[in-house]
């Protein structure tokens, strides 16, 4: 990726926050379809913390979801930017 392609996919992922909240997944899920393959850390970091829950595995061996850190609707701004008459 150059910078310029960096810069412009880091917008994209900006551009999550102005979808309906029932919407940010499917947002995700494109936005992983499409992604470059060096954005993928950056992505994988995003989805995790903002958008999906994290998958850890105990010591005893179970899985454990976790929700995000940072839940969509803490600071998507869909609502807030509608236009309503």
């Amino acid at each position: 990726m150059t910078p310029t392609s960096d810069r412009l996919f880091c917008v994209t992922l900006d551009g999550l926050a102005f979808l309906p909240t029932e919407k940010v997944k499917e947002g995700m899920i494109y936005l992983c379809s499409v992604m470059p393959p060096d954005a993928a850390p950056v992505v994988n970091y995003f989805d995790s913390t903002y958008v999906t829950s994290v998958v850890s595995t105990a010591l005893s061996g179970s899985i454990r979801r976790q929700p995000p850190k940072f839940r969509p609707a803490m600071w998507n701004v869909c609502a807030a930017t509608s236009v309503t008459s």
